[in-house]
């Protein structure tokens, strides 16, 4: 946890991280025991060596079939460990927050979005 209580840690899933045997090795590299861990998309990406992502020829992201249910799964049971105090998510509209809701048993703290005039 945090050092003090007035500053509260916050690290994201990379998307390439979402298969559940991949979620405690991103958090353990991203920090220990952070206060708050987000999915970042929900949407998974393919890895790459090297690379934050897979792009293939087209210039489309290469995805792959991973529930995000399964991966907020994961996540939550690395947080009953005590590996923080919060899990969420990130960019989740108000579909696959429906989508995501029946299939989990706690609900995400946050579901952060971004937003801004450049946004389109």
């Amino acid at each position: 946890m945090s050092p003090t209580p007035k500053i509260f840690l916050t690290g994201k899933l990379w998307n390439t991280k979402h298969a559940s045997e991949d979620v405690e090795a991103a958090l353990d590299k991203s920090r220990q025991d952070l206060d708050l861990f987000l999915m970042h998309w929900p949407v998974a990406f393919s890895g790459a060596t090297g690379k934050w992502f897979l792009l293939r020829e087209s210039g489309v992201f290469g995805l792959v079939d991973i529930d995000p249910a399964t991966t907020y799964k994961a996540m939550k049971k690395l947080f009953d460990t005590g590996k923080g105090r919060a899990i969420g998510v990130f960019n989740f509209n108000v579909n696959r927050l429906n989508d995501i809701l029946p299939k989990i048993d706690v609900v995400p703290a946050v579901n952060q979005i971004e937003a801004h005039p450049y946004l389109r």
